[in-house]
């Protein structure tokens, strides 16, 4: 192995181990209150390294979501999925219930970090409706994506319940509802 797939894998992991540490500073404090001094002393790396690869918390933020979401959307082209439902909510699903433990908490900055992250999942769907040639409008795609997030947030998280196959079509026909799509 090359010393630069080296070097990718150690910058590749400091990055990794920052936005967990932002993650985890969210848990307990408001995003206002969260400063690189913070995030660098709970992942352990020097500021100096943020820096080299971050100019501000933002920018963090921004590579986290942008990690996630291109590997929603690495699913979104593999996944095959029934008519009428669709591979960005099945991820969703997935997701949140591999992280309920995150999901579930209230921490102050986490209002916040959601509201990114549901932006993010409507950029996910908005990708899949282009490749089925299909375009609703921006404001359904954030409807029908708040509608799917909020009962997912009620139900999977607070109530700690997994969703079942049939609450899972009834959230995919509601959004086709929102999204102006015929399933029959």
């Amino acid at each position: 192995m090359s010393e630069n797939k080296q070097e990718d894998r150690r910058i590749l992991k400091t990055k990794n181990l920052l936005w967990e540490a932002l993650l985890n500073q969210s848990r307990i404090q408001s995003w206002d209150s969260i400063n690189v001094r913070g995030i660098c002393a709970e992942a352990n790396v020097a500021r100096s390294s943020f820096y080299l690869h971050f100019g501000n918390k933002f920018e963090l933020l921004d590579f986290g979501f942008f990690h996630g979401m291109e590997t929603a959307k690495a699913f979104v082209q593999s996944h095959k999925t029934p008519k009428g439902e669709w591979a960005t909510f099945d991820w969703l699903f997935d997701h949140i219930s591999d992280k309920d433990e995150f999901f579930k908490e209230d921490g102050p900055a986490n209002d916040f970090i959601f509201a990114r992250f549901q932006r993010s999942v409507c950029e996910v769907l908005t990708y899949e409706l282009a490749l089925k040639r299909s375009r609703p409008s921006n404001e359904a795609i954030s409807f029908a994506v708040g509608g799917v997030f909020s009962v997912l947030k009620s139900k999977a998280v607070k109530q700690g319940q997994k969703l079942s196959g049939e609450e899972r079509k009834q959230l995919n026909h509601w959004a086709n509802l929102v999204l102006g799509i015929e399933t029959t």
